[in-house]
């Protein structure tokens, strides 16, 4: 029977060791994935800021892109007008 007991003893401490090191396995990848996380946040600032000043940039090309095409329609009227 004391066999038996030594046993189960040295047993559970042998099986002890696999769930400690899938344990600091489990951690070990939290932490990346938290780190990654974290590079990716910073990433998706950056480019919405670069998104925004791009939007800002090609409203400001379409305004003045249209103010020259007025210009350029006032600057020459159409033929009708001209043989008057």
């Amino acid at each position: 029977m004391k066999r038996l007991g030594w046993v189960v003893l040295i047993g559970l401490f042998a099986m002890q060791a696999p769930f400690n090191t899938l344990a600091l396995n489990v951690e070990k990848v939290l932490r990346d994935n938290s780190k990654r996380l974290k590079e990716i946040k910073q990433n998706n600032k950056k480019l919405v800021g670069q998104i925004e000043l791009l939007q800002e940039q090609q409203k400001y090309s379409r305004k003045k892109i249209t103010e020259l095409f007025h210009l350029m329609e006032y600057k020459n009227p159409p033929t009708w007008l001209k043989k008057r």
